[in-house]
């Protein structure tokens, strides 16, 4: 998202997330550790981590 700002911040779906970011005080130090991410599930073929249904 950070990466195309300009083009979603003319998005009625998406100008306010993008405007929220500019309040984020960690905004840069966020970036740097998510560009080290690797995966966002936990492994390569696995789902999101839930915990058991009730």
């Amino acid at each position: 998202m950070h990466r195309h700002r300009d083009l979603l911040a003319a998005d009625n779906r998406t100008s306010r997330a993008v405007a929220s970011m500019g309040g984020l005080s960690d905004l840069e130090a966020v970036l740097e550790q998510e560009s080290a991410r690797e995966s966002f599930c936990g492994g390569p073929g696995e789902g999101p981590r839930r915990g058991p249904l009730r």
